[in-house]
């Protein structure tokens, strides 16, 4: 089924945005070599797989990484930035380093719908993300949602102003490497304030093991902290939220909200649009009654696996909703 778009409707750009978050890219089974984790097991998946240095940080480290207190990845990952700005403890880059080689290790394999949510979705609103009806953002370093995107002969627009599929990656991507062909690399107060180049999903994984520097991601963090191109991660933030702000439908997918997260929840909060939340997590539920109260809002509790019906629907009333305007 494909979403109805015709001359006579009337629509434009940003109407929808549409977040994706870990929740999202967990639920791509098919990919290789396994589905990406969700925060809860990432420091776990982390010390397999990079044993010489995640796997051997003091036990007081683990301690924080390891509590099953929601967030104690992003506590892990501040207590090493805040010991690294004082101390130089930690060389910071190994482990951003570790991280995008990790995330950039993920790739589609053969699946259907239900396997593989990503290639579905991109199918079955293909129009609509070429017209720029539907903008996406994403929280996530992985890169399944752009290889989907690619395989349908997409360009992604990755930068304010770029053409192509809208798709806002804020807290940055494995696939953003700080651009080597300038003379030498340029640093401010430890930020590396120089452009990043968007790479090729092949061989992306050798490129950042060889690369000199890590690639521009947030640091997992409970302020998302920035120190890897900066100015440029900060300006497709500041899109977002502009696309968040003005549009008419906001549907965040396989993200448990987190008021701390400010640069995105207030943002959700305060929008005049319709917000519909997906995922089985009751703090969705919660976070509508207590930020969105006498709003328009609605939570489907379900996987994104399982959403076509309900993202076809919401979306397709949308679009009649401003064609009856």
């Amino acid at each position: 089924m494909k979403v109805n778009t015709t001359p006579a409707i009337k629509t434009k750009k940003g109407q929808v945005v549409i977040v994706f978050g870990a929740g999202a890219s967990y639920g791509v089974s098919s990919c290789t070599p396994r589905n990406p984790p969700l925060s809860t097991t990432l420091f776990l998946e982390m010390t397999k797989d990079f044993p010489v240095t995640w796997g051997v940080l003091p036990p007081y480290l683990k301690d924080v990484f390891n509590d099953t207190v929601p967030g104690s990845f992003e506590r892990g990952m501040g207590l090493m930035l805040t010991e690294a700005r004082e101390s130089d403890k930690w060389n910071l880059k190994t482990y951003q380093k570790d991280l995008g080689q990790y995330f950039a290790g993920f790739r589609l394999g053969i699946g259907d719908d239900y396997s593989d949510p990503y290639t579905w979705f991109v199918k079955e609103f293909r129009s609509l993300l070429e017209s720029g009806i539907i903008t996406i953002g994403s929280l996530n370093y992985d890169c399944l949602l752009d290889e989907a995107i690619q395989k349908q002969g997409l360009k992604i627009a990755y930068k304010p102003g770029a053409n192509g599929v809208k798709l806002d990656k804020i807290h940055g991507s494995c696939n953003f490497l700080p651009s080597i062909k300038l003379a030498s690399l340029e640093h401010y107060a430890n930020k590396i304030i120089v452009p990043f180049e968007v790479e090729s999903l092949d061989g992306l994984v050798d490129k950042i093991k060889n690369s000199q520097i890590q690639p521009a991601m947030r640091f997992f963090t409970k302020d998302k902290d920035n120190l890897t191109c900066s100015a440029e991660l900060d300006a497709i933030l500041f899109e977002f939220q502009s696309l968040v702000n003005d549009a008419n439908l906001v549907i965040i997918i396989g993200v448990k909200p987190n008021p701390d997260d400010k640069h995105i929840w207030d943002h959700i909060m305060n929008t005049k649009a319709k917000v519909v939340l997906i995922s089985p997590d009751d703090k969705c539920g919660e976070w509508l009654t207590n930020y969105r109260s006498g709003k328009y809002n609605r939570w489907y509790p379900m996987k994104f696996e399982e959403c076509h019906t309900t993202l076809i629907t919401e979306i397709e009333d949308e679009i009649k909703d401003r064609t009856n305007s």
